[in-house]
C-alpha cells in the first residue's frame, strides 16, 4: 500500500493503510449470487464512513444495513477507495445477480 499512495515518508493517517488493504486483500475475496452476499457488501460500504452511533454500530455489527448510510455520497467516505469499490460491487450485484473478482 505504500507504493500505491506514492510512497509517502509517513502515512499521515491510518485510514490510508487500511482503505488500500481492503481493496487489494479483502473486497477481492468476495464473490458469490447469494443475497449474504449483498447484505456484506452493503455492510462493509456502510462500515465505511465515521459518525456512526452506538445503534448504527450494533446493526452493522450483527450484518443488518444502515440505509442512511447506504445513501451517503463517496466524498464523505473515512475509507474512499473502499467505498467506491463496494459500491462497484453492489451495482454488478444488482445487474448480473453475482458478483466477482472482475467485477
Amino acid at each position: 500500500c505504500w507504493e500505491t499512495l506514492d510512497k509517502p515518508p509517513v502515512f499521515i493517517e491510518w485510514t490510508d493503510a487500511l482503505d488500500i488493504q481492503m481493496v487489494q486483500r479483502i473486497l477481492p475475496g468476495i464473490q458469490g449470487s447469494t443475497v449474504m452476499i449483498k447484505q456484506a457488501l452493503a455492510c462493509l460500504f456502510c462500515a465505511c464512513f465515521d459518525g456512526l452511533d452506538d445503534t448504527e454500530k450494533q446493526a452493522l455489527a450483527q450484518g443488518r444495513v444502515v440505509q442512511r448510510l447506504c445513501d451517503r455520497p463517496l466524498e464523505e467516505a473515512r475509507l474512499p477507495r473502499s467505498a467506491a469499490r463496494l459500491k462497484k460491487m453492489i451495482h454488478a450485484f444488482e445487474t448480473k445477480g453475482y458478483v466477482s473478482v472482475n467485477s
